[in-house]
């Protein structure tokens, strides 16, 4: 539900609405949920958060947008700490190498 809010506020977003989520909308895709980043990073499939976590890290490596990378971070950190390993903690780990390089 949290990434929906996130999700929200990313679409809603403006240069005098919460500006700082604008530059997020380059992950957004409404029209195709298969390349959504917030569609995907908390779907049940694993290779689907895989996908988003990766297509994250590589628009902040090109980006280096530190306010994005403060606002991903937390998403990319939780799989992280998931005990089932369902194959996305490679690419959230390399997704918080990215993020860290643009802090």
């Amino acid at each position: 539900a949290h990434v929906s809010v996130l999700a929200v506020l990313v679409d809603e977003s403006s240069s005098t609405y919460v500006p700082r989520f604008v530059p997020l909308k380059q992950l957004r895709d409404a029209s195709n949920r298969d390349v959504d980043v917030f569609e995907n990073v908390a779907h049940l499939q694993a290779h689907r958060r895989a996908r988003a976590f990766a297509k994250a890290a590589d628009w902040i490596t090109v980006s280096k947008d530190t306010e994005s990378a403060k606002i991903l971070l937390p998403l990319a950190l939780q799989p992280l700490s998931d005990p089932s390993r369902d194959g996305v903690h490679a690419d959230a780990a390399r997704c918080v190498g990215a993020l860290g390089g643009a802090l």
